[in-house]
């Protein structure tokens, strides 16, 4: 994808999420904050327009004053800011793609099924969640959508997954991704890893997320340890039952890397 010069520079994880908009529609951007994806894609001449919303007046006023900072003829008049709880101000038919980033996962399935007809009134989702990204991905298939598209992007140490969801029964809709699972894992286990880690990134053996899989799976092993030899209270039985069921979601997921390593 080209990219234009511009004012606007975006750090790994927001230029993951812009690099995921759709063109040619404008957006809604639910917890704005500072309105950089809504600057950056109208600087890029991506998008005709945005709606930044956030709940609280603060990240709205930082948003203001980025604005007035970058003010050019490309985006005077182009954004919209708006109080709003998540999609409660939204009108359908204002934008074509809804952006949520930075939250938690709980969060953002709260916003996708609190009004599930307005989030359908979109034809694109861009998703970011903080944690818990298979309660999104869940969601996103309580709406009957479908996962398009998706990046990991590492920053500062950290990785993050960004989900691109689109209608599933549009005929445009191409096949979503899928991982070959071999024979051995379940359906429940390969919808499990799928949730939490990505089909399509999955399917694509994503380096980024190879790199994501051992990191955890190596977190994931030492506090299981510490579990073993810690404490036989009720509570660490079932915080080890949990982390045993990660870990073997995490193993689950790096034998696609493995299986294509050794043939």
């Amino acid at each position: 994808m080209e990219r234009k010069r511009t004012p606007v520079v975006l750090a790994p994880r927001l230029q993951a999420i812009a690099d995921l908009v759709p063109g040619g529609g404008r957006i809604c951007d639910v917890g704005c904050d500072h309105a950089h994806i809504p600057l950056y894609l109208l600087f890029q001449e991506r998008i005709p327009g945005a709606l930044a919303m956030d709940v609280i007046p603060g990240p709205l006023e930082k948003a203001e004053s980025n604005i007035r900072r970058y003010e050019t003829d490309r985006i005077r008049g182009k954004i919209e800011l708006r109080l709003s709880d998540g999609l409660d101000a939204y009108v359908p038919g204002e934008a074509e793609t809804l952006v949520i980033a930075g939250m938690g996962g709980w969060m953002i399935r709260k916003i996708l099924l609190r009004e599930p007809e307005k989030t359908r009134s979109f034809t694109a989702m861009v998703l970011q969640p903080q944690s818990d990204h298979g309660i999104v991905r869940s969601a996103i298939r309580e709406l009957g959508w479908s996962i398009d598209e998706e990046r990991m992007a590492r920053q500062d140490g950290k990785y993050y997954q960004v989900i691109r969801a689109v209608p599933a029964d549009r005929p445009e809709t191409a096949a979503p991704e899928v991982p070959l699972w071999g024979p051995e894992v379940t359906a429940e286990e390969s919808l499990a890893c799928e949730d939490r880690f990505g089909p399509v990134l999955l399917a694509r053996l994503d380096p980024d997320l190879q790199d994501y899989l051992r990191w955890q799976e190596d977190v994931t092993g030492r506090i299981e340890d510490a579990l073993r030899t810690g404490g036989r209270d009720a509570q660490s039985a079932m915080k080890l039952k949990e982390t045993e069921k990660e870990r073997h979601y995490l193993r689950t997921a790096l034998r696609l890397y493995e299986e294509i390593e050794q043939r």
